[in-house]
């Protein structure tokens, strides 16, 4: 069963944030799922136009790994200047 008083501390909780703030998370939440889509749908539409699937998964790969070292990258130069 689902407690009302939790629901009301979650509502309340949100409305304390900006609505530019929450108009922009609900934004990225819902694109969310439609990025899900495009990953599944990306290696069948690959492998139609004749990559294997070794091309397509080593393809993936990079991509995650790039994705990753530019993270860490750019984490590292924005707190390069933060005083704790």
């Amino acid at each position: 069963m689902v407690n009302p008083y939790s629901l009301k501390t979650a509502q309340i909780w949100w409305m304390q944030f900006p609505s530019q703030l929450k108009l922009i998370t609900k934004i990225r939440f819902f694109a969310s799922f439609g990025a899900g889509g495009v990953i599944y749908l990306t290696s069948l539409i690959f492998n139609k136009i004749g990559l294997s699937a070794t091309e397509i998964g080593l393809g993936f790969t990079l991509s995650a790994i790039i994705g990753t070292i530019t993270r860490f990258i750019t984490g590292n130069y924005l707190n390069k200047n933060k005083r704790y």
